[in-house]
């Protein structure tokens, strides 16, 4: 298979936002406990953070993690998890039906991505069962320096200095019937500017982002967002946006090649999603543009049946897995067309958390009292922190397409190239949905003549069932040789079939 790509360095999309490789923590199943938070393991530290769930956080290159939610957050009452932890209250905790002891909150939180290090604290408020007392109380705890109540119980709680955190989550999914205090998309942008409008008056350069839409296929989508955006679009920043493919939608029924295709659905979420911000612009005669936050993300692979049964019938438990599963090299590759069609928004598109970052789908793994492993998805994250800094640039590709059951035209292979000015560097994410023949891809560098391939990682597996777990690894970056050539002053690099590939390119040397 043959396709051609044309890179021009004049050609610019937009700056990538370092928070597109940002994550998600929410007390859910074991993101937290047994998780991150395990006082009782061998590699625990003093504060009880399992110390290789760290340093796997570290070598993932996460740059901003949102917390503590999620569904979670909107029947959450902060100061529950602050204090002496033996003052602290068990909940129910309605989203996810856990018991909560709220051994961990936020100053642990805060303690941990200290000890992950370069990582921004993200906080969502909760505007489910609380309000604007809530989100202020909250940032003043978290931000104010000292002589107020919050502050100072902040420092009596041995946490002296503010946290300064600049980016906040106005609510979580309010558009959704199974959030808890769901409302109307004017009832909750009423909501929101009056939080924003509060927090704004203590700290005006705060970093707010409204609730969009939980996913095209709501039925209030894009209503509530634009209703809730023609009442705070003055307030806010961004709007977030959730979508997650896999069994329970989008998913696998309509095979492989299908699956392979939902990122044509993301784009059309993306897409409309920014018009509806810039409709209520326009509609507002409005300088400010309001780009977008999809702050949840994932591809959820299938459940194993006891898993299934167990959050079924026994709800009310502590610690114990919640939609865990092993995610398959099919499931890795859709998360890789999934990154790429971001990436072509980076212009618009500047925060990207995948959900959660240990344990459930999330890229860490880890087993109760044991050791700790990667999911596939850990890779393409990694790839983008690693080596996706710098700017997107516009592309032209003559590629062979292909129909499936849901969708028409899906190119065979996606690319998205990223140039670094200063480092004088070009980077080529790409992926393959062929399932059966490898593709040569040519290259048209238009501004980087003297640029030559210095490196191509790739992902690439033959079995599209294959999966990581505790016993190893069948899926991993490896080093490819041998797999370009330059003719005509053009750059033809083989993409194996069913891959991720990163190809990086730079000056050759004098």
């Amino acid at each position: 298979m043959k396709a051609k790509m044309i890179i021009d360095k004049d050609y610019r999309v937009g700056e990538v936002d370092p928070r597109l490789a940002a994550s998600h923590v929410e007390h859910a199943g074991r993101g937290v406990y047994n998780g991150i938070y395990e006082p009782e393991h061998s590699l625990a530290d003093e504060e009880g953070f399992r110390k290789d769930v760290i340093e796997s956080v570290r070598q993932l290159g996460t740059t901003a993690i949102r917390y503590p939610g999620g569904n979670f957050v909107s029947n959450y009452d902060w100061m529950d998890g602050v204090g002496p932890k033996e003052q602290r209250p068990t909940r129910l905790e309605l989203a996810w039906r856990q018991i909560e002891p709220n051994t961990f909150g936020t100053n642990e939180f805060l303690s941990w991505i200290h000890k992950v290090g370069n990582i921004d604290p993200m906080f969502t408020v909760n505007l489910g069962s609380g309000g604007m007392k809530e989100a202020v109380s909250l940032l003043e705890y978290c931000n104010y320096p000292g002589g107020t109540y919050y502050s100072d119980l902040r420092k009596k709680h041995g946490y002296d200095k503010p946290y300064n955190i600049k980016t906040w989550f106005l609510g979580n999914e309010m558009d959704g019937p199974w959030q808890l205090g769901g409302l109307s998309g004017t009832e909750y942008g009423r909501k929101a500017v009056n939080a924003g409008f509060a927090m704004r008056s203590m700290f005006p350069d705060l970093e707010l982002i409204l609730v969009g839409s939980s996913g095209n296929r709501c039925e209030n989508y894009p209503a509530f967002m634009a209703e809730a955006l023609e009442i705070a679009y003055d307030q806010v920043d961004m709007v977030s946006l959730h979508r997650y493919y896999g069994g329970h939608e989008g998913g696998w029924e309509n095979g492989t090649e299908d699956f392979f295709a939902v990122s044509l659905d993301l784009e059309d979420y993306i897409r409309g999603s920014i018009a509806t911000c810039d409709y209520i612009k326009a509609k507002k005669r409005a300088k400010k543009t309001i780009n977008i936050s999809l702050d949840e993300w994932n591809i959820w692979p299938k459940m194993p049946d006891e898993i299934v049964r167990m959050n079924e019938l026994s709800p009310w438990y502590f610690g114990g897995p919640l939609a865990e599963g092993f995610m398959t090299y099919e499931d890795f590759l859709v998360c890789c067309f999934y990154n790429l069609t971001v990436l072509k928004h980076a212009d618009r598109v500047k925060i990207l958390c995948v959900d959660l970052l240990v344990n459930t789908s999330g890229p860490v793994h880890t087993e109760f009292g044991g050791n700790v492993w990667r999911q596939p998805n850990y890779y393409v994250i990694q790839h983008i922190a690693r080596y996706g800094e710098g700017t997107v640039l516009g592309c032209v590709m003559e590629v062979p397409k292909y129909d499936s059951a849901t969708y028409t035209d899906v190119p065979y292979v996606e690319a998205v190239p990223v140039y670094h000015e200063e480092k004088e560097t070009l980077t080529l994410f790409c992926a393959s949905r062929s399932l059966t023949e490898d593709t040569m891809l040519t290259l048209n560098l238009r501004g980087f003549e003297d640029y030559h391939v210095i490196e191509h990682i790739a992902v690439a597996c033959e079995d599209l069932g294959a999966v990581n777990g505790p016993e190893g690894e069948r899926i991993y970056p490896v080093n490819l040789e041998n797999t370009t050539r330059v003719e005509e002053d053009q750059i033809m690099i083989r993409i194996p079939k069913m891959s991720w590939n990163v190809v990086r390119m730079g000056k050759k040397q004098a």
